[in-house]
């Protein structure tokens, strides 16, 4: 076994080689990022003049900060129809897998005392990664807690070790907003991938639905305008997420939203369709299920409209028995506003998430329009009783 050693090249790279022990990235900084989110200053939404809801026009050049990505011809279609294909009904918690234990895990997990991480207690599991609660102090002595998704590389399919896993590492050790979970370090240890990244204690959005019911639409225009601007500084440095949905949206220590899981996100062209159909299906936007050439900002649009609707109802807004009567469903705008907040949804919400939900890629609003849209404005946050003096998310 080769020692572990500080690793310079990109990323991408890192990945395709023979597995081995070392750092990959690290980030020295011991402290938490704040939650930034402050009701009294902004009511509730990023000002349209910040500089995270500037989008560049179709004729500026593309961004030089940031990952450069390309995208082939490969289809790929994450299928999550075990999960969330519950139509007109309430969603359901269906427990995460995590497959046979691998007896290696406990020896890299111990090996990473000595960068100043030990491991705490499981928060959860998934086919091919586990993650942990973990207590890390620094040089220094200060100590903080953070998550640690813990990936089994082996158990990863190869496409995805070569196309998607890079591309993930390097666009979210890359992000730097308040409201998008920020990567404290990345380190490889045998055939696991260590991602250390600030804690969330209060879960993620579908487990507060699901113990909730639903968001009012207060509680939504607030969660809303956080992740409308977590997606507005994507666009900014032209990277789509391509799996916008409730789960992927984690809740704060003070209840601000912070997005997370960037597997199937990249770069692209102001003009430039994508050609990967990825995502998971009840999300995706109708270019996606159609399998057409598609402009990345717009399905995520889309599926930010689906995970608004779901917060205010808590029941996915189309039916799903089988692709062409989904696909059908979208096209119709076959869904009706029913159960949880829907009987005392405001207008202006409804308008909102109907033109998220447009299935003409033309007519679709685009984000500089969600920025002027009414719902995102101080007066519907008074109009719903928005307090002003409440500091942090929840209201």
């Amino acid at each position: 076994m080769e020692p572990e050693q500080e690793q310079t090249s990109e990323l991408a790279a890192v990945l395709t080689k023979p597995m081995q022990d070392l750092q990959i990235t690290k980030n020295n900084s011991s402290k938490e990022s704040g939650d930034t989110f402050e009701p009294d200053r902004c009511s509730a939404l990023p000002d349209p003049d910040d500089s995270i809801w500037k989008l560049k026009s179709d004729d500026e050049d593309d961004a030089s900060d940031g990952p450069q990505f390309d995208d082939n011809d490969e289809r790929v279609v994450r299928l999550e129809l075990d999960r969330l294909l519950k139509m007109k009904k309430p969603i359901v918690r269906v427990p995460g897998g995590g497959g046979e234990p691998n007896p290696n895990q406990e020896i890299a997990v111990e090996a990473m005392k000595k960068h100043g991480y030990v491991f705490d207690r499981k928060l959860g599991a998934g086919a091919y990664a586990t993650v942990f609660l973990v207590n890390y102090t620094d040089a220094d002595g200060k100590s903080i807690k953070l998550a640690a998704k813990v990936i089994d590389r082996k158990k990863l399919p190869q496409h995805f070790i070569k196309k998607f896993f890079p591309r993930e590492l390097a666009v979210t050790s890359s992000m730097n907003h308040p409201h998008i979970v920020k990567v404290h370090s990345v380190i490889q240890k045998m055939e696991f991938v260590f991602i250390f990244m600030e804690c969330a204690p209060n879960g993620d959005l579908l487990k507060f639905i699901q113990k909730n019911e639903y968001c009012s639409e207060l509680q939504t225009l607030v969660w809303g305008s956080q992740m409308m601007s977590a997606l507005a500084y994507l666009a900014n440095i032209q990277i789509c997420n391509r799996d916008i949905k409730p789960e992927n949206f984690l809740i704060s220590r003070n209840f601000n939203t912070k997005m997370v899981d960037f597997g199937f996100a990249r770069k692209y062209g102001p003009k430039e369709k994508a050609e990967t159909y990825c995502g998971s299906p009840v999300y995706c936007a109708p270019e996606i299920m159609q399998a057409i050439p598609y402009y990345p900002l717009l399905i995520d649009i889309w599926s930010m409209g689906v995970t608004f609707y779901v917060m205010v109802t808590g029941r996915l807004p189309f039916d799903y028995t089988t692709t062409e009567s989904f696909i059908k469903h979208q096209m119709a705008r076959a869904y009706v506003w029913e159960g949880g907040a829907a009987p005392m949804l405001s207008a202006e919400f409804k308008n909102l998430v109907s033109r998220m939900l447009e299935p003409d890629i033309k007519k679709r609003i685009t984000l500089k329009e969600i920025n002027s849209h009414p719902f995102f404005s101080k007066e519907m946050y008074k109009k719903l009783g928005g307090n002003p003096n409440v500091k942090g998310g929840k209201v």
